[in-house]
């Protein structure tokens, strides 16, 4: 499937300064929308102003059939301020698809209608935990940082992809559920960072995946399996799935918005 915001900019994006001329005094061409798939998600416009942004986003429970009334009336959909001066930016809109809305639901509800700033690092002090979550590569892991006063050199920024306090919580849980299979690996906290080290470079890539590049491995998922033969605690099991699962999933949409500013900068 094409990228609907990839394909619609570059309609617009060589076009003359005669061009743009004839469209300021009332012409407008005709724009085609590629198709989109009939399953939930989010329509989205990366608003950028500056050095801040705001992710104007909209659930849809299919986004065919919204997409075509976007189309029709753009100014039914306030939140996504796709018409500017009169008329609809069409290549300022994004979309992005979830296999459930509940997915759609929580990339809204934690990242939809907020505003953020581009370089984090020079508007937040050390003393601010500022929005993001940065990873830094060690020897056998990894360490994620939710504050800036942690950072070092080799760190990358992955965006506000996690809840602070809920991740130093699942973080806790996750080092319960693994201590119950031989693998040599270890999830600890050390002054509010959260780090992860594995014996196995596998399992190490798998976890590095997730908040890299947004991928839950089908390794990862067999493993979460044999835990749920084995383990008593399938509440706290359970929890860290969907933990886990929300993390790649958000790392996912970032990546769509990262894509979007470099585009615009």
């Amino acid at each position: 499937m094409e990228d609907l915001s990839f394909l619609v900019k570059q309609t617009f994006k060589d076009q003359s300064q005669d061009w743009m001329e004839e469209d300021e005094e009332g012409w407008e061409p005709e724009v085609e929308l590629p198709l989109v798939p009939a399953k939930p998600g989010l329509f989205f416009h990366v608003d950028h102003h500056g050095g801040t942004f705001v992710i104007r986003s909209l659930l849809s429970d299919n986004l065919l059939i919204d997409l075509e009334k976007i189309k029709a009336s753009p100014e039914d959909y306030p939140t996504l301020r796709l018409i500017s001066e009169g008329r609809a930016r069409w290549h300022k809109l994004n979309y992005f698809p979830c296999e459930y809305r509940e997915e759609a639901e929580i990339l809204h509800q934690r990242l939809g209608m907020r505003r953020f700033p581009v370089k984090e690092e020079s508007v937040c002090n050390i003393s601010d935990p500022g929005f993001n979550f940065w990873i830094e590569k060690t020897a056998h892991g990894f360490i994620l940082h939710p504050k800036i006063k942690n950072l070092t050199s080799h760190s990358r920024r992955i965006g506000p992809i996690l809840d602070a306090k809920i991740a130093l919580r699942r973080w806790s849980e996750l080092a319960q559920v693994f201590e119950a299979l031989p693998l040599g690996i270890e999830f600890h906290q050390e002054s509010g960072s959260l780090c992860f080290q594995a014996e196995e470079a596998w399992l190490g890539e798998a976890f590095e995946k997730i908040f890299l590049q947004g991928e839950f491995s089908s390794e990862l998922s067999d493993l979460f399996k044999l835990l749920a033969k084995r383990s008593r605690e399938l509440p706290v099991l359970e929890t860290t799935w969907y933990f886990l699962q929300e993390a790649a999933l958000a790392r996912r949409f970032w990546k769509k918005v990262e894509s979007e500013l470099d585009y615009w900068s």
